[in-house]
């Protein structure tokens, strides 16, 4: 679930919710259901590996350009 799928990632709930809605290839899960009106997201194994592949990528640092705050 997207709770524990977080934890696993050293994430947030919100910020991995974040990364769906904006639905960042590589970061959306492999299935979701719903019960009643709440979606519920299931992750797995290969799933949590994907991202934490995409996440690690996505860290690279950009170098500085002296112009404002420095950027990931």
């Amino acid at each position: 679930m997207l709770r524990e799928a977080a934890e696993e990632l050293n994430l947030s709930p919100y910020t991995l919710r974040k990364y769906i809605v904006e639905d960042i290839d590589g970061l959306v899960p492999s299935k979701a259901v719903m019960f009643g009106k709440v979606q519920v997201y299931l992750y797995t194994k290969e799933d949590i590996e994907r991202m934490r592949n995409v996440l690690v990528s996505r860290e690279q640092v950009r170098p500085y350009d002296r112009k404002g705050r420095p950027s990931k």
